[in-house]
């Protein structure tokens, strides 16, 4: 077995990108510039990566985890029968659930943002981590499900281990299912491992958090999603959510004017830097917005820890 000290070298700290990446990336930026004669930077712009093949997913993800990217979107990685297979599934599916503390998003699995609001959500994501992955590759043909598919490409070309996170607890969930509909929206916020899990050693040693995310349907109207190039402290953070319910959230007032816009069809997978604010514009229209989503925790001996 593991002892507590080699577990823990195996998440140290990675070094953070660079102070000016941090400010230029801060700046908020419009990645099109179609107001200004000022030609954009490259690293705000959302990156369309090419093929989806396991060289151009390790790159696209060095590229973010360096601080030179803020997003990349590869096109058409996800054959249009294996969404349909999906989404087919997916509206079939009765067990459907709401998040805590965001009743309009809807979720298969659950999230390790859900560990912060109780001792008895924080014993349940671990107890069925190991069975919402399988609910979550069921939905899928079988020998086709995207996130497998996601680590072996990575373990082909990253230069460290790659595996699924594990905290003090055990292995974490991965897979996570989601839904927007009638309405609804992600509203801004951002995903740290650090701040969702702090009773974990392990957690704070996470610093680089990349967003995975494939859209199995889209929306008839609205559902994309914005990126917000800047890092805000845990104390900017809380002074700075909204009014309950939706205090998970974050006050417009605060972000960066310019966003980084991605706005992804059925099939399409992206990533990006978790760690800056994100949204989904309300969806609407008879189509619910079908998403897989995951994490990529990168350390600094170079591995990845894959999550939600």
């Amino acid at each position: 077995m593991t002892n507590e000290a080699e577990r823990l070298s195996i998440f140290d700290r990675p070094e953070r990108p660079s102070d000016v990446v941090l400010e230029m990336l801060q700046r908020g930026q419009d990645a099109s510039r179609e107001h200004s004669n000022e030609r954009p930077d490259p690293r705000l712009k959302v990156y369309e990566a090419g093929s989806y093949t396991a060289a151009a997913i390790a790159e696209a993800n060095r590229m973010i985890a360096r601080g030179e990217l803020v997003a990349a979107l590869f096109k058409r990685a996800i054959p249009a029968d294996v969404c349909d297979y999906a989404t087919a599934k997916l509206d079939a599916h009765a067990d459907k659930e709401r998040y805590s503390g965001a009743p309009s998003v809807g979720r298969i699995g659950k999230a390790l943002y859900e560990v912060q609001f109780s001792r008895a959500d924080y014993v349940e994501y671990f107890a069925r981590a190991q069975a919402d992955l399988e609910v979550s590759r069921g939905m899928f043909p079988p020998g086709r499900y995207p996130l497998d598919e996601l680590r072996l490409a990575l373990d082909d070309q990253w230069s460290g281990r790659v595996g699924r996170l594990r905290l003090e607890e055990g292995l974490c969930g991965l897979g996570l299912l989601r839904f927007v509909d009638k309405g609804g929206e992600i509203l801004p916020h951002n995903d740290v491992a650090a701040a969702d899990a702090e009773y974990s050693l392990i957690a704070q040693s996470i610093d680089t958090q990349i967003a995975f995310n494939l859209l199995i349907q889209s929306a008839e109207h609205g559902g994309a999603t914005r990126v917000y190039p800047r890092r805000l402290s845990r104390n900017e953070y809380d002074a700075n959510r909204r009014p309950a319910p939706e205090d998970y959230a974050l006050r417009d007032e605060c972000l960066p004017p310019y966003p980084v816009i991605i706005r992804p069809e059925a099939g399409d997978i992206y990533f990006f830097d978790a760690n800056f604010p994100h949204r989904v514009d309300a969806c609407s229209g008879p189509r619910a917005r079908y998403t897989l989503s995951a994490f990529l925790g990168v350390l600094r001996n170079s591995d990845l820890a894959l999550f939600s």
